[in-house]
């Protein structure tokens, strides 16, 4: 939840925060991330019965900020990662977070966990799921779709939700096309696992799930997923967006598959995961 307004705030004697904080980081926002940061990544060098993190410290020197690996400095790299987050732009901000997240284990996903809640306390308009910076939505969907990507490492459906989420947060160049493709791809892989055929297409694989004595998925649902899979894979459709009368593939589309793709996937692995 938000933090809540202050009694000046609700007085009106103080400016209430944006309602979200999209293209701009306030002060608060910087330092509680700092704060984070510094209780993550840098407590045990300055606090000597600290237990080690763990996170490679030199990765941020070399990989994230570029510099000759011989020069080196854990108190000079705590500076760095500091003035970036306190003073650099704000989407320099999201970049070291997206680098903080791709040097995640499964394991360890405290701080990442911590981030993401300095970033919803302080109504920041994007959030950390699947490795990458995304623009909020609605925090229930972004928890289907953090859920999908949690699937054991190496899954395909795991593989196809990742892979949605970077070509649709991808701020330079977003594939919205791609990614639609790879969300369906993503209900496809977790309808193959419980159809128990590896080479089905998704809507061979939902008439196998249909046929299934303890399914319990109603066939209207799968009809209905029969349909999406028809819309992606026609000649209209986003597989082939070049076609004549093809639908455009927009943000609003992309996220919507993203989403809705998340939620099937859950499902279906919560289903298969049963007796």
């Amino acid at each position: 939840m938000p933090r809540r307004l202050t009694f000046s705030q609700r007085k009106g004697l103080t400016p209430p925060p944006e309602h979200l904080q999209l293209e701009n980081l306030d002060q608060r926002l910087r330092n509680d991330l700092w704060n984070v940061l510094y209780q993550g990544l840098f407590r045990e060098l300055f606090q000597p019965y600290a237990q080690p993190g763990h996170y490679s410290l030199k990765s941020f020197w070399w990989h994230h900020f570029g510099l000759p690996i011989e020069t080196y400095e854990p108190q000079r790299l705590a500076g760095l990662i500091r003035a970036a987050v306190v003073e650099g732009k704000w989407h320099e901000v999201y970049d070291l977070l997206e680098f903080i997240a791709s040097q995640t284990p499964d394991y360890h996903q405290d701080l990442v966990e911590l981030l993401n809640t300095v970033l919803e306390i302080n109504r920041a308009g994007y959030r950390i799921v699947a490795g990458e910076v995304v623009e909020i939505t609605d925090e229930t969907e972004l928890q289907s779709i953090r859920e999908a990507a949690a699937q054991p490492a190496g899954s395909p459906a795991r593989q196809h939700i990742e892979k949605a989420v970077r070509l649709f947060a991808d701020r330079d160049n977003p594939q919205y096309a791609n990614s639609i493709k790879e969300s369906i791809s993503s209900v496809e892989a977790a309808a193959r696992d419980m159809s128990g055929k590896s080479s089905a297409t998704l809507g061979d694989a939902l008439d196998l799930i249909a046929k299934q004595p303890n399914a319990s998925v109603h066939p209207a649902l799968l009809r209905g997923w029969k349909g999406i899979y028809g819309f992606t894979s026609d000649s209209g459709g986003i597989r082939h967006a070049d076609y004549q009368g093809s639908v455009p593939a927009t943000q609003e589309l992309a996220q919507y598959f993203l989403v809705t793709c998340s939620a099937m996937v859950n499902l279906l692995t919560t289903l298969h995961s049963k007796p």
